[in-house]
């Protein structure tokens, strides 16, 4: 299930001390993450099924035992743009780095404050296509460590 869409939503991230490091409040001394094409936050509720013998017909019920959420992202990038480089980085040390996330809705009229998620997790899935003019198209999943941080618009 897809929380909300990426276009438009700005995402900054910093390198994590260890994995249970606090969740960012803010995007103060994170990296933003630029011209990012998808980021969809994508959760995932694992069950069981257990049958109900108060039913008359017995019936299952699927209980929830596990969750978990990555974000897949997309993002064309000049090679030497920190977001990039951090990034990397990160997927090239993913046995031992673990990344701080932030990211904020876009601005509607309606709201006084924007709608948040932060979080911890570790990239994955890394690919680039380097073009002409040194510009790369890059993929990589961010995978969540725990539970996401959300804080509502107000």
């Amino acid at each position: 299930m897809a929380f909300m869409s990426a276009i438009g939503y700005q995402l900054w991230m910093g390198l994590a001390t260890t994995a249970d490091d606090t969740h960012p409040t803010s995007n103060s001394g994170l990296t933003e993450i630029l011209n990012l094409t998808n980021a969809a936050i994508e959760g995932s509720t694992e069950t069981t099924t257990v049958s109900d013998y108060g039913t008359a017909q017995g019936y299952q019920k699927a209980v929830a035992t596990a969750q978990s959420y990555s974000i897949p992202m997309t993002m064309n990038l000049d090679t030497v743009d920190a977001g990039y480089l951090l990034l990397k980085s990160a997927a090239g040390n993913a046995i031992s780095q673990y990344v701080k996330w932030y990211r904020e809705s876009p601005d509607p009229a309606s709201v006084t404050t924007v709608e948040k998620y932060s979080g911890t997790g570790l990239i994955s899935d890394f690919s680039e296509s380097i073009e002409a003019g040194s510009v790369a198209t890059v993929s990589f999943t961010l995978q969540g460590y725990g539970s996401p941080t959300y804080t509502a618009a107000t």
